[in-house]
């Protein structure tokens, strides 16, 4: 929910440039492009009551293939240690992530 844009240094847009953001055939039919992968995966969160806010956590995102991310399926790349960690850092960097209630969390 939160713009790439407001983080360029984080996120590698060459892979944008190179294969563009995906999109299904029915609509601009691009199925070789790139999404939003949560690195600790939403399904893993919610079985484990992880709140909403960390997993939407900018930390918990990278971009990959579609393809590639489809075939992840539901596998975790991180732990929640190793996201807990990713969030401390990326607030001392970046500041801490406002979610949409409008105030800053910290775990």
């Amino acid at each position: 929910k939160f713009s790439l844009a407001s983080y360029p240094e984080e996120f590698d847009f060459e892979l944008i440039k190179k294969y563009g953001f995906y999109s299904p055939k029915n609509k601009k039919d691009n199925p070789n492009g790139v999404s939003r992968d949560h690195m600790y995966s939403v399904r893993e969160g919610l079985a484990n009551n992880v709140p909403p806010w960390i997993l939407a956590h900018p930390a918990n995102c990278r971009l990959m293939l579609y393809l590639d991310n489809v075939s992840k399926n539901k596998h975790c790349s991180i732990t929640l240690d190793e996201l807990k960690e990713r969030i401390r850092l990326w607030d001392e960097k970046c500041g801490g992530y406002v979610p949409n209630d409008k105030k800053t969390v910290k775990y």
